[in-house]
């Protein structure tokens, strides 16, 4: 699902937004899972923090880019790597008003080992990292469908 927010919500706002629109729509019937993404809306400018808009009115500091930007950035990076089969999940927080800190969740071949999936992870955070815009990254991995695989192949 995709929303437009208004352009003077902070990020944390956003994020709000995003979580209750998620749990609603989880809660309707035969509804296993919605990935809800926003985007400020056309022709403006995202602010990320109150503080840093009056710091950047002034002169005093570059905005950061915007969630969306960082998003399609980490989207871009990992979606290259061949062993990764789906991005879940990207979520970009700001520490310190300034530096961008990225959570990706992702899936892997179930029959990948955890050492490989692990070297996978490992590399997709370095990779991160190494983007201009990125301070931190945080790669997980999304074991559900091993595991849901593992019980059919045990119920047999």
């Amino acid at each position: 699902v995709s929303i437009t927010t208004h352009e003077n919500l902070s990020s944390t706002a956003t994020r709000a937004i995003e979580e209750r629109l998620r749990w609603a729509i989880m809660e309707e019937p035969g509804v296993i899972d919605v990935d809800v993404h926003s985007t400020p809306a056309a022709g403006s400018g995202e602010v990320v923090c109150p503080l840093l808009a009056t710091e950047v009115a002034r002169g005093n500091v570059e905005l950061p880019p915007s969630t969306a930007t960082v998003e399609e950035d980490v989207r871009r990076v990992v979606g290259k790597n061949s062993d990764v089969l789906s991005i879940e999940s990207v979520t970009v927080n700001y520490r310190d008003t300034m530096l961008v800190d990225v959570d990706a969740t992702i899936r892997v071949d179930p029959a990948s080992t955890v050492a490989k999936a692990n070297l996978i992870a490992a590399d997709l955070k370095i990779q991160l990292e190494k983007e201009n815009d990125i301070d931190k990254a945080s790669i997980y991995l999304d074991l559900n469908e091993a595991a849901s695989l593992l019980t059919l192949q045990e119920g047999v």
